[in-house]
């Protein structure tokens, strides 16, 4: 039977470490393998890091706190005071995530491997509903998390899942979630696109009207004016004012877009990107500036390496590891907004000439 800790170990593998720190995402990747934990020992470890225990376990030791004393810290907020699950197992939750972060001796989870009682903990119905984003260096992977399991869950092709459930993109920190648990991760190719004006159940019938921010509705409306765009409003993560997840089924392209509560928050996005927490395969990732080449129609370029020109934001774009997709994330300063792309059958040109301009 797996183990804890090498199930953890797996789950850091394929998405990063980043996945530890956000619930949405590490429930889904450890319900996703092929040997998943007991279900009770899954919530405890997703309720531990709703809590933001294992963000405080980090932080703590950054600034010289003794690894005991940043445990005691850490197991505090994942038991709320009290309040949360029980300090037996909140402690073996937070030792289990800590070892698999490297922040703790490895040893610690063997050692605590036996804690929680069966069935103990928090039961789901309990879980938090809070929506804890990634440390700071992070924050880019959420949404790119998001945008891969919208693709693994055929969001295009939603109507096909045979259950009709609307898949969530409010998952964590990865570039290559490719799965929630019980979807088929094979992107449709009998979906059809959606007549205007007709929504699948979970979307608006007016794409725009699901973009509450101005800004973030200017940045994605170039985008949402071909057929078949459906769209919906998506689970923030922390630093997020705004998100919301499209389907573009008439070119097989899904994206999440988001609204950051300032600009703090958007370099940690690019941070997550330029510091490798993203999983792309060798030699793929091509980063760049962009700029406009018609503000008022939304068109834009890439600025090539050395030129000189005013640039709007920073665009990457990579083939994920895992998915095997193109994914290409951009972001614009001025209004600090972001949108992240996922093809499903398109290649990377093709994704990168809907980025530019999706009417051409």
């Amino acid at each position: 039977m797996t183990t804890v800790l090498a199930a953890l170990d797996t789950v850091v593998d394929r998405f990063g470490p980043a996945v530890l720190t956000d619930h949405l995402a590490l429930g889904a990747a450890l319900r996703g393998l092929p040997d998943p934990l007991p279900e009770d020992q899954i919530s405890l470890l997703t309720e531990a890091a709703a809590s933001g225990a294992p963000g405080r376990l980090r932080s703590a030791l950054e600034v010289g706190t003794p690894a005991p004393a940043a445990l005691n810290e850490a197991v505090a907020l994942a038991t709320g005071a009290g309040g949360g699950m029980p300090a037996e197992t909140g402690r073996w939750a937070v030792i289990q995530l800590g070892c698999a972060g490297g922040l703790l001796p490895r040893h610690m989870a063997d050692q605590e491997a036996a804690l929680p009682p069966p069935g103990g903990g928090v039961s789901m119905g309990r879980r938090s509903r809070r929506h804890v984003g990634p440390v700071v260096g992070a924050g880019a992977v959420v949404a790119i998390a998001a945008v891969a399991v919208l693709a693994g869950t055929q969001l295009v092709g939603a109507g096909d899942t045979g259950t009709g459930a609307v898949p969530s993109a409010s998952a964590g920190p990865s570039t290559t979630l490719s799965t929630l648990p019980a979807a088929d991760a094979t992107p449709s190719t009998s979906a059809t696109p959606v007549a205007p004006g007709t929504a699948r159940p979970g979307f608006a019938a007016d794409p725009l009207e699901v973009f509450q921010a101005p800004e973030l509705r200017r940045l994605a409306e170039i985008y949402l004016k071909s057929d078949g765009v459906q769209c919906r409003a998506a689970a923030t993560p922390l630093g997020v004012q705004e998100a919301v997840a499209c389907s573009f089924s008439d070119r097989e392209i899904v994206g999440v877009f988001y609204k950051y509560l300032g600009p703090e928050a958007m370099t940690n996005a690019r941070d997550g990107l330029i510091d490798g927490k993203v999983s792309a395969e060798d030699g793929t990732v091509r980063q760049l500036t962009w700029r406009f080449v018609d503000k008022r129609a939304g068109t834009k370029v890439g600025i090539p390496m050395g030129t000189r020109a005013r640039a709007e934001g920073l665009r990457v774009r990579f083939q994920s590891v895992n998915t095997g997709r193109p994914t290409l994330y951009f972001d614009q300063e001025s209004i600090l907004c972001s949108g992240t792309f996922s093809a499903l059958t398109a290649d990377r040109t093709e994704l990168r000439n809907f980025w530019a301009n999706p009417e051409r």
